[in-house]
């Protein structure tokens, strides 16, 4: 289990070491789970930002030395090409990230509240330090069998990402 918790992508130590008490355990723990409240705040500050910057990008767009009507031309197109690739990708990703991070915070909310119900036996590593019930192990082994679904589907997606933009590279290359 403490390498499944430690594939929650955390940097802190939350996962590792020995810890002193259940109640340093469950401080590191309220951490991470600050640290994925502002995943979630900064992923949607990022999509508002990505949307205002293209719509402000669409409205300036200069294009000099053509006639009014080939401007407006050009900016349709820009337009309708930004709108139905650039942006179905772009929300797609805000979508993915925010599904990990929702199913992250979700993990970390339970583990806060599991540290207050749970024995603690000290000398242990992380969160072996906490003996769950077999239903609270279950329901962590869900939640991280979830977080890792989404961080599958965030990986999958960029990776797909990556090999259509070196495809058209490659295409244009040519």
């Amino acid at each position: 289990m403490v390498k499944k918790l430690g594939d929650l992508e955390t940097n802190d130590d939350a996962f590792k070491g020995v810890v002193s008490s259940k109640a340093s355990l469950k401080a590191k723990f309220d951490t991470e789970l600050r640290k994925q409240i502002e995943s979630e705040r900064v992923i949607q500050k990022t999509r508002n930002d990505l949307t205002r910057a293209v719509n402000a990008f669409l409205q300036n767009v200069a294009l000099p030395n053509v006639s009014r009507q080939q401007r407006e031309q050009i900016r349709r197109g820009l337009e309708d090409g930004i709108k139905t690739s650039f942006n179905a990708q772009c929300e797609m990703m805000f979508t993915l990230l925010e599904k990990k991070a929702k199913a992250k915070l979700e993990a970390f909310e339970f583990l806060v509240a599991a540290c207050d119900y749970t024995e603690f036996k000290e000398g242990k590593t992380g969160a072996n330090a906490l003996l769950f019930s077999t239903a609270t192990r279950q329901r962590i082994d869900e939640l991280l069998k979830r977080a890792d679904s989404a961080a599958e589907e965030v990986n999958a997606f960029q990776k797909n990402q990556s090999e259509n933009t070196k495809a058209k590279m490659d295409e244009l290359g040519r």
